[in-house]
């Protein structure tokens, strides 16, 4: 008998199948996928995965039968999801992608990475139909490496904080926090020491250029870097007169 690998994070030496043999197959060892389902504005977790173990999410396909949820199948018995492979530690239970922002500390070990909030900024989009911003944070006005993204709400309803909004699949309605200067209240309790923008990221459903709303937020606050993230995970840097021939 072997400890398990991952026991610091599952807080248990033993850990194959999380003691449910009958429901789950464990070939690796190691952690499972988690897999949620959303309900309304809401992620609910649902079960570990038996198909995929590894580090990654996904986001079911699930309907009430006999009083209970159930997940989806096709026509050859595969289970339905909405997104997968979404980074470990950016989905829990009950949380909400509106009202206010969410903060992720990144880049470091057992974090999920830049490109991970990025990724799912995407599959967000596809999932609730609303164009999703945020920024990516420094804790140096300049030159400091990424290690904090922040997810703007898609909506906002009663919020002390911000106006009533919702964004369609084709505008956001995104704070427009200023380049090299530090974030400040009622945001910057969230932030830690990562309270500098370094960029700004919003979605598109499509490969569709910057809008002129876009090109006119980027006239107005030079000093912040601005990207668009496409519906093919292309990261694309553009200014006050679209994109940048360099495209990164």
């Amino acid at each position: 008998m072997f400890v398990d690998p991952l026991a610091e994070q599952t807080m248990t030496p033993y850990q194959y199948v999380t003691n449910n043999p009958i429901m789950f197959t464990d070939p690796t060892g190691m952690v499972q996928d988690d897999v949620y389902r959303r309900e309304g504005d809401k992620f609910i977790w649902v079960r570990k995965n038996n198909e995929n173990e590894g580090t990654k999410d996904h986001v079911g396909v699930f309907s009430m039968k006999n009083g209970e949820y159930v997940q989806d199948t096709d026509s050859d018995g595969n289970l339905k999801y909405e997104a997968k492979d979404i980074g470990e530690g950016i989905l829990r239970n009950n949380i909400s992608f509106t009202n206010s922002p969410k903060y992720y500390d990144v880049n470091g070990e057992n974090q999920p990475s830049e490109n991970d909030i990025l990724d799912f900024a995407v599959k967000l989009q596809s999932m609730v139909k609303k164009e999703i911003s945020g920024y990516a944070l420094t804790d140096k006005a300049v030159g400091g490496e990424v290690k904090g993204m922040m997810i703007e709400p898609y909506k906002v309803k009663g919020s002390k904080w911000l106006p009533d909004y919702e964004n369609n699949l084709t505008t956001s309605n995104s704070v427009r926090h200023l380049g090299r200067k530090a974030i400040g209240k009622p945001f910057s309790s969230l932030l830690g020491n990562n309270r500098y923008p370094s960029y700004h990221f919003h979605t598109h459903p499509d490969a569709s250029a910057p809008s002129e709303p876009d090109m006119d937020a980027a006239a107005k606050n030079p000093l912040l870097d601005r990207f668009i993230i496409n519906n093919r995970f292309q990261k694309l840097q553009y200014g006050k007169n679209g994109f940048f021939k360099n495209k990164k």
